[in-house]
This record gives structure tokens, C-alpha cells and sequence, in this order.
């Protein structure tokens, strides 16, 4: 154990005689830190902390639309940062200049500048803000124009 201790050790050492050489960024400093995690490839998780009831229209949904919300969550949750492009609108919301949008920002962080819509049937919509692997629901629009 200890030979394969002192191997480790040279090979650290030889890597860092040629990261000085070369004149690159140390990996200890380019490296993500052991714990921190960037999560891209984690699915997301659904949050609904930030949640506006007084605008969302979920309880005017009849049966149908309700199944294909819920199994529009589930395929959230199956999404991570680099694929959920495949169901989101290609446009997000803007904070800056949210025009007729603007109901969906008042209730959430100033932070959250963008939201992105996600169908569930031909005019409804569920407005989120995706962070890290966090999907944060906002509201769900029914008849979205």
C-alpha cells in the first residue's frame, strides 16, 4: 500500500513540474472541488416553493388536461440541463421585458430573470425557472395565447 502511495506521489509530483513548465493552471485550482457539483447531468427535481396560486389556473383543469400536466411534470423530472431543451419553448421570458408575462414575476426572486414555458396540450402551459437541477414552478397558464 505504501508503493502505491509513493507512485501517487510522484506522479503528482511530475504533473505539477509539468503543469509549471508549461506554464498551465494547477488541476487542484481547475478541478471542481470534491462535494460541489455543477449538476448536469442530475434530472431535475420539481420545487414549488415560488408557486402563485393567485395566478395559476390549475384547479380549472378538467381530467384530461390534468393527466397530460402530470405527465408533463414527470417528464420534467426525466430532463436534465442539456436535454430539457426538448420540451421547453425555445424563447424564454425575459424579466427585463416581460410585456403580458409580467403577473409570473412578481411572486419570485428578483434573481429569476427568466422563465421558460413548457407545453402540456395545445394552449396550456406550465411557467418555470430552472435552477441547477431544480425545477421551480411558478404557475401553470390554461389557455395561453
Amino acid at each position: 500500500m505504501a508503493s502505491g502511495s509513493k507512485s501517487q506521489n510522484r506522479l503528482k509530483r511530475q504533473l505539477e513540474k509539468e503543469t509549471k513548465r508549461k506554464g498551465l493552471i494547477p488541476p487542484e485550482v481547475t478541478n471542481m472541488p470534491p462535494g460541489l457539483s455543477d449538476h448536469m447531468g442530475d434530472t431535475y427535481k420539481l420545487i414549488f416553493q415560488y408557486y402563485d396560486h393567485s395566478i395559476c389556473e390549475m384547479t380549472s383543469l378538467t381530467k384530461d388536461e390534468m393527466k397530460r400536466l402530470l405527465d408533463s411534470f414527470n417528464k420534467i423530472t426525466k430532463h436534465t440541463r442539456i436535454t430539457i431543451n426538448q420540451i421547453c419553448r425555445p424563447d424564454p421570458i425575459n424579466a427585463s421585458s416581460p410585456g403580458k408575462y409580467a403577473k409570473y414575476f412578481k411572486n419570485i426572486p428578483e434573481d429569476f430573470d427568466l422563465l421558460m414555458e413548457v407545453d402540456f396540450t395545445g394552449a396550456s402551459r406550465i411557467m418555470v425557472h430552472l435552477y441547477q437541477n431544480m425545477c421551480c414552478v411558478v404557475a401553470v397558464a390554461r389557455e395561453h395565447n
